[in-house]
């Protein structure tokens, strides 16, 4: 079929799309699922290739705003799920009961944090192992406040000794 100009046959196949999308997307499924390990090779390969540019343009996203943005709400997605496992839904504090998300983190159980951090690191890295490893046992929900007070009282929280100390 013979266009006049790029944009005529541009607007074509869109329209073609349109009209056909659900059975080019079966197509598309079809085809990979058939080819799996080579559309994985070419990619793979592709990576290879274009490894500079790809860091390149990534680094640019991750400094832009936009990039920032969506980093920050995926971080805080994740912490989300991996609280509301082991704290409930709405995740709370296991000791006092708080609800607010941004005050509430992971306990270990055991009291061996700080050896964890030391090889599975802080943050999104952590939540990201404990997902990754199917959220394992000895971890709880506590808030900022009794994590702490249990570190400095023994591994007992403040709240459950009733030393109430009033300045």
């Amino acid at each position: 079929m013979p266009f006049k100009n790029h944009e005529e046959k541009l607007i074509y196949y869109r329209k073609y799309y349109c009209e056909h999308r659900e059975r080019l997307r079966t197509q598309v499924k079809a085809s990979y699922q058939k080819n799996k390990e080579k559309y994985r090779e070419k990619s793979k390969e592709y990576y290879r290739n274009h490894k500079r540019e790809l860091y390149e343009t990534h680094k640019i996203w991750v400094k832009s705003e936009r990039g920032k943005l969506k980093i920050k709400i995926w971080q805080q997605n994740f912490k989300l799920e991996v609280l509301i496992h082991y704290g409930g839904s709405p995740p709370k504090c296991a000791c006092c009961g708080e609800t607010n998300v941004e005050f509430l983190t992971i306990d270990h159980i055991n009291g061996e944090g700080h050896k964890q951090r030391k090889t599975q690191g802080l943050g999104t890295q952590f939540y990201y192992w404990l997902k990754r490893n199917n959220f394992p046992e000895g971890f709880r929900v506590l808030c900022y406040n009794c994590n702490c007070g249990r570190a400095k009282n023994g591994g007992i929280c403040p709240h459950k000794t009733g030393d109430n100390i009033n300045v």
